[in-house]
């Protein structure tokens, strides 16, 4: 997923649930993490106050492509 692309969709919905959403690497929610996601091992966090908190390996490689908050 493309997440600079579905970052208003993805901020929206957190808003709307008043929950934080986690962006996932695949491995880290899928097979045998399926049950207990790794959450702490989020690619990007959206806050549902509207802050958004890349991994510190994603916001090496983005050129506030993504804006943050946090």
């Amino acid at each position: 997923m493309d997440v600079t692309l579905k970052q208003t969709f993805i901020a929206d919905l957190a808003f709307i649930l008043s929950e934080d959403l986690y962006v996932l690497y695949e491995m880290d929610g899928r097979f045998e993490n399926e049950g207990e996601p790794k959450v702490d091992r989020y690619a990007v966090k959206f806050f549902y106050d509207g802050g958004v908190e890349l991994s510190e390996s994603l916001a090496e490689n983005y050129n506030n492509n993504i804006s943050r908050k946090r």
